[in-house]
């Protein structure tokens, strides 16, 4: 999977990881001069136990009874599982990371939940409010796709990167306030990667891309390379949560209470399940400082393939942010 000892640097939503293992995430210059944040090693393969790693659970997922991850405290750090794929230790300090591929898993999933799922769990135990969301840049100001899996995420950063927009990121955003400290003035989005991947329903999507930006992943999805924002921060100036409709003629749109939409974006956190009050009073606190500065819209987004040439500019205009 890796060559022992030889460590490159990746860029992960703003999270400089050293591994030997190759990620799916950008990879930084060897001659940059840039110190890691992160040590990812490989270890030993092991046998994955079907259970938890310990009884102390940070932050657990499981859907209709399948469990996607579970992270638990253990002596020295912590552990992600992710059945069938790989276990995690993460030291105390966020800043060592070894992980040991599940016998006869999909470990050809590292390189993927590695810049995902691992890494956002160390931006939000350092902190950070990470929405499980894409997010495009239009002319200097970012427009965030935010919902939980299967909700065409992926699918309207790809429709409006095809129409002109830059991307920002796509699965994974980190939020920042700005000022950090005392009452906010703006949400900035971090810029955290480079790559759409699409589900099978919507890979004719990249036929919207030039043949060199797009690549089978090793989950079988279509990644396409749209232009990225030459932003490392863009302040974020609406977030969307789709809601894809096949039988829905046009765009329809509402602007969400501030109620209902720290409750959604609560409810479309990156890392789900939190166990711990701590955490769950920052995200609380946080989505309340997100929806009194960005406005949260609803949208019933008529759905394909084939999507209207003008979905993009349609939208926007339904939600009142189109320019001119």
């Amino acid at each position: 999977m890796g060559d022992a000892g030889r460590h490159s640097v990746y860029e992960c939503s703003g999270v400089r990881v050293s591994s030997d293992i190759p990620l799916s995430a950008p990879l930084l210059p060897d001659d940059a001069g840039i110190s890691a944040d992160v040590t990812l090693k490989l270890g030993d393969s092991r046998d994955q136990p079907n259970q938890r790693p310990s009884a102390d659970v940070v932050a657990e997922l499981s859907i209709a009874g399948t469990p996607f991850y579970v992270f638990c405290r253990v002596d020295g750090g912590y552990m992600g599982r992710l059945p069938n794929i790989a276990d995690f230790f993460i030291t105390a300090d966020l800043r060592q990371i070894v992980c040991h591929p599940a016998t006869a898993g999909k470990t050809e999933l590292i390189p993927i939940v590695v810049p995902g799922t691992v890494t956002a769990f160390l931006l939000a135990m350092s902190g950070r409010c990470v929405l499980h969301a894409s997010a495009v840049d239009l002319g200097g100001r970012a427009l965030a796709f935010v919902g939980t899996s299967g909700q065409g995420k992926s699918t309207m950063a790809a429709l409006f990167c095809a129409a002109g927009a830059l991307l920002v990121t796509d699965d994974v955003l980190p939020l920042e306030f700005d000022p950090p400290a005392g009452p906010p003035l703006r949400v900035l989005c971090h810029r955290a990667g480079t790559e759409i991947r699409l589900r099978e329903k919507t890979a004719s999507l990249a036929d919207h891309f030039d043949d060199a930006s797009v690549r089978t992943t090793v989950d079988d999805r279509r990644a396409v390379e749209p232009v990225p924002t030459g932003l490392d921060r863009i302040p974020l100036a609406a977030i969307v949560l789709p809601r894809p409709d096949r039988e829905l003629p046009v765009v329809a749109s509402r602007r969400l209470g501030d109620g209902e939409a720290s409750l959604w974006l609560s409810r479309c956190q990156r890392i789900e399940g939190w166990h711990g009050r701590d955490h769950l009073r920052q995200q609380f606190v946080d989505t309340g400082q997100i929806v009194s500065l960005v406005p949260v819209y609803e949208v019933q987004v008529p759905w394909g393939p084939p999507f209207a040439s003008d979905l993009a500019q349609s939208l926007l205009a339904a939600c009142g942010l189109a320019e001119g």
